[in-house]
């Protein structure tokens, strides 16, 4: 008889655990993360230069293009219209890569917005940052020179 009882508490206690571990729900279970994604209560979180519900997306596509520009110059000068601007992948996830004014520049991109790795180039140095909403840019790059600062205001449009 104590045979029997010890039997039927344990099989009690061992049903109890079991039904208390089944009712954790795994919220990731059917969760893909991609590009090194990972899962936590059902949410994925990105690995750096990805975005999206699942990760799918490269943070850098909505840059990438070729844009109709206007510059405007922070010393009076005349505006230049139908600028072309063409930003393409750099090899960094992170990154783009896109030439204005003779001067190859490189920028981190995160989120709708890049800034601009410092660049040196005849004598100058160039800084700067930008965003895009939709298939509008604007950046603004700044020019230090000995002769003093330069600050180009670039909008475009895809």
């Amino acid at each position: 008889m104590k045979k029997i009882k010890l039997f039927l508490m344990t099989l009690g206690v061992t049903a109890g655990i079991a039904s208390m571990n089944s009712c954790t729900e795994d919220k990731c279970k059917d969760v893909v993360c991609q590009n090194a994604g990972t899962c936590a209560e059902g949410v994925c979180t990105c690995a750096a230069g990805y975005e999206g519900t699942n990760c799918e997306t490269e943070e850098r596509t909505k840059f990438l293009g070729t844009y109709s520009c206007t510059v405007s110059y922070s010393d009076g000068s005349s505006a230049d219209s139908g600028v072309p601007l063409i930003i393409t992948s750099a090899s960094n996830i992170e990154k783009v890569t896109f030439t204005f004014g003779g001067t190859v520049f490189t920028a981190m991109v995160d989120g709708s917005t890049m800034t601009l790795d410092p660049a040196t180039a005849s004598g100058s140095t160039y800084t700067g940052s930008g965003s895009v909403t939709g298939s509008q840019l604007s950046a603004s790059i700044t020019e230090t020179a000995a002769a003093g600062t330069l600050v180009y205001t670039i909008t475009g449009s895809k």
